[in-house]
């Protein structure tokens, strides 16, 4: 089953944009009459089938609409930016597949690249959300030191780290509370002081095993314990 977004669900004949547009026509081939299958990124999934088909739109004419209720188990994912823009796409794309409900890109002590490139990540993030027929977008925040990341957060900030001067829980052996954030370093780990600091604001250092993992590595391994 194929998935097309469309941010507003409420009209009995809905429009979609010129990218959703494209890829129906060009890329599904999709003719008038034919069923489609909706989605607003916010919990409403819809049936519909095309109604007309414009120049540069689609109109779907809707059926069966279903609200879908937020996953039980949410998570903010803040993980360091990353030198490779090719590996930080990776995690963006595997943990929107995993069912993260949002990322939280941190600056630390040792982070090597600020680059953000929102748009790009917004399209990877939207391509995954539709391959695994999710009926929610992650959405992606701007980056922000650690410091503030932390503050910002209102749920259990569970983090992870290699040094083995600090305590760790085991990740897979922890009653998680939800919702939560979990905080992945960048390359090279957090600092000793950004790790105290966490520590002393109630931060849950956590351990993912005794292999030495890289950070997009990490995140995975760390969400798939939480989730599935």
């Amino acid at each position: 089953m194929d998935r097309f977004y469309c941010n507003d669900l409420t009209s009995s004949i809905v429009v979609l944009d010129l990218e959703e547009s494209h890829h129906l026509l060009r890329v599904h081939r999709k003719r008038v009459g034919e069923v489609v299958h909706l989605f607003d990124g916010n919990g409403t999934l819809a049936q519909g089938w095309v109604h007309e088909v414009g120049k540069n739109e689609v109109l779907i004419k809707l059926g069966d609409i279903t609200k879908v209720p937020p996953a039980s188990r949410s998570i903010t994912l803040a993980v360091s930016t990353l030198k490779s823009e090719d590996r930080f796409e990776w995690l963006l794309e595997k943990a929107t597949e995993i069912g993260i409900h949002q990322f939280l890109p941190i600056l630390c002590d040792r982070t090597e690249s600020k680059r953000f490139r929102k748009e790009r990540y917004d399209k990877i993030i939207m391509g995954a959300s539709k391959q695994s027929l999710k009926a929610f977008i992650p959405q992606i925040l701007s980056p922000i030191p650690l410091q503030q990341a932390f503050l910002s957060q209102s749920s259990p900030w569970y983090f992870g780290h290699c040094l083995e001067t600090f305590p760790t829980n085991e990740l897979k052996s922890l009653t998680v509370q939800y919702p939560c954030t979990l905080a992945i370093g960048p390359e090279g780990d957090f600092s000793e002081n950004e790790i105290r600091w966490m520590m002393e604001q109630g931060g849950v250092p956590v351990s993912l095993g005794t292999e030495r993992l890289r950070t997009e590595t990490a995140a995975i391994v760390a969400s798939t314990l939480c989730l599935v």
